[in-house]
């Protein structure tokens, strides 16, 4: 691979990591309604969906979707019809009180929610499949 390549490939990275995307603004979310500790759940689960999007398309996920375009297509209408859904639960949820500093014990209800949370951040994360499938240099190259 060529050298300027590479360079293009951190450039784009960097800015797709810089500019908050809806798992930041989960995130976000998560924090100002949940607290710090109970969000970072939230955090992990989005970090862990980036991870494997980036792993599948480091191993070919992006050339794919770069020769298929019903089957690109198909993706980001999966990942934007989850992303209104989101958008339109937190919406609709009540307003809460701000976060009260948490407990040094966990609860068991505090336990099952940070799953939930995770799962939420995972799934979002998940969901913005259309920017990892171009984050593979392999699929750059024609």
């Amino acid at each position: 691979m060529d050298l300027t390549v590479w360079i293009t490939y951190l450039g784009v990275i960097t800015a797709l990591i810089m500019f908050p995307g809806p798992v930041a603004l989960l995130c976000m979310s998560h924090g100002l309604r949940h607290g710090r500790r109970r969000a970072l759940a939230t955090v992990v689960g989005g970090a862990l969906a980036s991870l494997a999007l980036m792993a599948l398309s480091s191993l070919g996920l992006g050339a794919i979707l770069a020769t298929s375009e019903t089957a690109f297509v198909m993706l980001k209408a999966v990942g934007a019809a989850y992303l209104v859904y989101l958008g339109v639960q937190a919406w609709r949820s009540p307003a809460e009180p701000m976060a009260a500093p948490e407990a040094a014990a966990p609860s068991t209800a505090s336990i099952r929610s940070a799953r939930r949370l995770f799962a939420r951040g995972f799934t979002a994360g998940r969901s913005h499949v259309a920017i990892h499938s171009h984050s593979s240099p392999r699929s750059w190259a024609r």
